[in-house]
């Protein structure tokens, strides 16, 4: 167990989308708000239909014809209406920072460290709020608050 990621636990999803290549999910209940900022490689599957659902890698991929939207933008849109206020049921994390959160429903969200260098994987930050980030970042799945 993890006291950082745990707080995710019975937290619904509240918005789903992303700035540049950067995948943003917010979770929340009525009490607390949390940001998780994900810049590594990251995938959301569907367990039940065993798809890939969306991935990292087409994020810039596929304009649509009026070159506005990348299909997975599109993607992205109906995977919002799909997992929209699902609550988390399941949150873990490995000794290299790879990330798995399970949702009420069939789909799963799972972050992947990319780099034996310092770079940063994800964060989770507690909205409005003066608190430490959670950081987890690349060399040996080094974690710092």
């Amino acid at each position: 167990m993890n006291q950082y990621i745990d707080k995710l636990n019975n937290m619904k999803i509240i918005n789903i989308g992303r700035f540049m290549d950067m995948l943003c999910i917010g979770f929340g209940n009525d009490i607390m708000e949390y940001a998780l900022h994900i810049q590594s490689p990251w995938r959301i599957t569907d367990k039940e239909n065993r798809t890939i659902v969306a991935a990292q890698l087409e994020v810039f991929t596929g304009l649509t014809e009026d070159k506005k939207l990348t299909v997975f933008d599109v993607n992205l849109n109906k995977l919002n209406e799909k997992i929209r206020k699902r609550k988390v049921t399941l949150c873990s994390i490995n000794d290299y920072g790879d990330l798995k959160i399970d949702l009420e429903n069939k789909y799963v969200l799972e972050v992947f460290g990319d780099s034996s260098e310092v770079k940063e994987y994800w964060r989770l930050l507690e909205c409005q709020s003066d608190e430490k980030q959670f950081v987890v970042y690349g060399q040996l799945g080094g974690i710092i608050e």
